[in-house]
């Protein structure tokens, strides 16, 4: 399987994901440098312990007794430690503490393979404190250390060299061959690092994208339009937004952690929540995954109000949790009844339109009748006198505008529609409509014998 590369991850400066990534780096060296502070302290009671028990049997054969190492060791042991322990109580984090520490542990390797008269088990004390100090996932702190080693290794090698080979006269390349193991190892931490901070950095961009869509999703969430609650699968409350405090009149503190029917729905509809969850449950990747039910709720105050309640159910590593969406529908519901009578209005006035158009049919024929009769009588009776004559005019004119008037009637069928259609109550002589009756229909009936 190939090595997969990693890629450095670019990070905008003073970004979130910058914050982020050097808040991750500052955790990472504090939490080092009180290690080593204490690693330190527990070096320095080994290293006595080594030149009490170690060192007389290394410089002096069987005979054991007290070494001047030992003053070495208590002395220069404890002047070491001094130092990264002030460091890191103080000035934890900082590029100076970390330097420090790590000159001062391969000093100590120094030292302890002094002490132990450059025993080869002694030696892999510098490769574990390398493998210590790559923790920091800072390579710069390897440098320093690891060019100490190689001059302690190279001068002592010269000047001293049973305290560091354990022999009189080594070669003179031995030093070499230490130090390139070192440099070996290095090479792996080096790389180790450089990982390690690439995955710190993209760890920090995921983070700071994950904190962003959370903060969105906060965002849609309050500013949604109808409550949105999340429960668990005993319906408690886990999450309640703002619009659901302000529509029951709880707010979150009181309801989370509480059953969720208890909260917002009267007894009788609480059965209904559960059954709601089954079914969403049952649905879960399907199209109609979400289960809706119309019903009435109730706020803090006890007032019932209508409501549509939507559950949907969501698989989480925590166990199956429910999101429910509930939208107070007194509006829709208050529309709808305004719609119903607005239709009931219009249909009532649909139905007086064709009683109107019905009743003008009939209207329309009786004047024109009188017209065209009494026009025919003057056509044929030319020898009439001119009182009957006169009559017979002024029936036609009456006729006439009685029928411009039914006409002008028709033409105000908006007014019924618009619902201005009035009903006027005039004074009238009933005896002068019943000769304009009679004077109407006289001609009429006289041709069928009436």
């Amino acid at each position: 399987m190939p090595h997969r590369i990693m890629k450095p991850v670019n990070i905008a400066p003073n970004s979130r994901a910058d914050i982020l990534f050097k808040s991750y780096q500052q955790r990472i060296y504090r939490r080092t440098d009180r290690m080593f502070a204490v690693l330190m302290v527990i070096q320095w009671f080994a290293l006595m312990a080594a030149a009490y028990w170690i060192s007389p049997l290394t410089w002096k054969g069987n005979v054991s007794h007290i070494h001047p190492h030992l003053s070495l060791a208590i002395y220069m042991g404890g002047a070491l430690c001094l130092l990264p322990v002030f460091l890191a109580w103080r000035m934890p984090g900082q590029v100076i503490t970390r330097h420090v520490i790590g000159i001062v542990q391969v000093l100590f390797s120094g030292l302890l393979i002094h002490v132990t008269g450059g025993r080869i088990e002694t030696h892999f004390h510098i490769f574990g404190s390398l493998a210590f100090l790559a923790i920091y996932r800072d390579w710069t702190v390897l440098v320093p250390a690891t060019i100490i080693v190689a001059a302690d290794h190279f001068i002592r090698g010269i000047f001293w060299p049973e305290s560091v080979f354990g022999l009189a006269a080594p070669d003179h390349w031995r030093w070499i061959e230490h130090a390139g193991w070192v440099l070996f190892e290095d090479t792996f931490l080096i790389i180790a690092c450089f990982q390690g901070v690439a995955d710190a950095r993209r760890m920090a961009v995921q983070t700071a994208a994950l904190e962003e869509n959370s903060k969105w999703r906060h965002l849609m969430v309050e500013s949604s339009p109808d409550a949105v609650i999340t429960i668990d699968h005993l319906a408690n409350v886990i999450e309640w937004n703002g619009t659901a405090s302000k529509l029951f009149g709880w707010t979150a503190f009181e309801v989370i952690g509480h059953p969720l029917g208890a909260m917002v729905l009267p007894p009788r509809h609480r059965h209904l929540l559960a059954e709601k969850m089954d079914q969403s449950l049952r649905s879960i990747g399907s199209p109609n995954s979400i289960a809706r039910v119309e019903i009435e709720g109730t706020n803090k105050s006890g007032k019932e109000f209508p409501i549509e309640i939507a559950v949907s159910a969501i698989p989480t590593d925590m166990g199956t949790r429910f999101c429910v969406f509930i939208h107070d529908t007194s509006e829709r519901r208050q529309a709808e009844q305004i719609l119903r009578e607005a239709k009931e209005a219009a249909e009532l006035a649909n139905q007086a339109k064709s009683d109107f158009l019905a009743n003008m049919s009939h209207e329309i024929r009786t004047p024109l009748n009188g017209i065209l009769g009494f026009t025919e009588l003057l056509l044929r009776s030319a020898d009439r006198d001119v009182e009957t004559r006169k009559n017979f005019l002024q029936t036609i004119h009456s006729s006439g505008t009685h029928l411009l008037k039914l006409i002008n009637d028709i033409l105000d069928l908006s007014k019924i529609e618009a619902g201005q259609f009035v009903i006027e109550k005039e004074r009238c002589s009933p005896h002068r409509i019943i000769a304009e009756a009679v004077s109407l229909l006289r001609v009429r009936a006289q041709e069928k014998c009436l």
